[in-house]
């Protein structure tokens, strides 16, 4: 698509796109709006929607290309630190930038070894100004005129409370331990960036996770309810490398949209007991079950070979079909059968070549 064709796009045709990027106006260019066509419809007239990147209000628009007068204004009432290229401010500094890159350029030519520098601007600098300088970069457009790209300031944004759910956000998502908070390199870090944050203990950290592990599984429940599917688990117990023993479960469903969803729902430790068998499990595995009221919904268990775990399935399908007249399918773990037989043959294989 060329310039001329953006210009004159027709949004209501059945085949209409809308076209790329580079052809589009400077709110979308500037990343303040983000923009989308609506589904055609022979009944309704199409119309582009602008969503604001900021608080993500939108803005449905009945023609391209479209009027921006609306966006800016939005951006003037509503985001007055975000700088864009309708400020005056905004504007002399790609000016400025322009004037300062063609004047170094300028100067290489003539000696290599002279160097323009800037002059510092000697004017009173107001706090937009002082947002708009340490927030804006020039960066060459796609056609290689010089374009202003807006970076959101964090500035007057900052909690200690939402950086403390990001950081731990950050914990959880990088597997690291909560004594990382502790370590002086980490706060060094921390501190350079922003000097009076106050970095929260491993002991804030850990109760900060004990409530966002509560939060995520009311969500969860709630999302289990509204959901009419019925349920698969897939059970594992295994020993970690310390020797202590867990019980892992993970569910399985088929959402409204026809999407497979997968949570883990329970990482027990079996170590608290002093011997754990198949009707203590049970009791682990019913518990995690019925505090999220799906007792009733499940309709086949995946799981390995393990003693207490085949104990532990027959005390699942026997009590569940009394209670709530359902046959809950056993599946047996296909790879963990393969592993079984293979150390198996591998076993008599040897044993039969030394006796030999």
């Amino acid at each position: 698509m060329t310039s001329k064709q953006a210009s004159k796009l027709d949004i209501n045709k059945p085949d209409a796109e809308l076209p790329p990027i580079k052809y589009a106006p400077p709110p979308i260019k500037e990343r303040l709006f983000t923009y989308s066509l609506s589904p055609y419809n022979k009944s309704l007239r199409r119309t582009v929607n602008c969503v604001c990147t900021t608080c993500k209000k939108e803005f449905k628009i009945p023609k391209w290309p479209i009027n921006t007068s609306n966006l800016y204004e939005h951006y003037k009432r509503k985001h007055k630190d975000i700088a864009t290229s309708k400020d005056t401010d905004y504007q002399d500094l790609a000016s400025n930038n322009s004037d300062n890159s063609t004047n170094n350029s300028r100067a290489t030519s003539t000696n290599n070894s002279f160097t323009t520098k800037p002059k510092p601007s000697t004017s009173s600098t107001s706090n937009r100004q002082a947002l708009l300088t340490t927030n804006l970069q020039v960066v060459d457009s796609i056609e290689g005129r010089p374009m202003l790209k807006k970076r959101k300031s964090n500035l007057g944004y900052y909690t200690n409370e939402e950086f403390q759910n990001k950081l731990l956000k950050f914990i959880l998502n990088s597997d690291l331990p909560f004594s990382i908070v502790n370590s002086p390199n980490f706060r060094e870090l921390i501190l350079y960036l922003k000097d009076e944050v106050k970095i929260p203990s491993r002991q804030t950290i850990r109760r900060n996770f004990t409530t966002l592990f509560n939060d995520e599984i009311l969500i969860l429940k709630e999302r289990l309810v509204k959901n009419n599917s019925r349920f698969a688990l897939t059970l594992d117990e295994w020993k970690a490398g310390n020797n202590k023993d867990f019980l892992a479960i993970t569910l399985h469903f088929v959402n409204k949209t026809f999407k497979l969803e997968n949570y883990l729902i329970g990482f027990e430790a079996l170590n608290k007991h002093d011997a754990y068998t198949g009707a203590i499990i049970y009791k682990i595995f019913d518990e995690v079950i019925s505090d999220l009221r799906i007792r009733n919904r499940i309709i086949a268990i995946t799981r390995d070979n393990a003693g207490p775990i085949t104990t532990l399935i027959d005390e699942i399908k026997t009590n569940y079909k009394k209670s709530f007249a359902i046959n809950i399918i056993d599946i047996r773990c296909a790879a963990h059968v393969l592993n079984i037989t293979s150390n198996a043959f591998l076993t008599y294989v040897f044993l039969s070549l030394i006796i030999l």
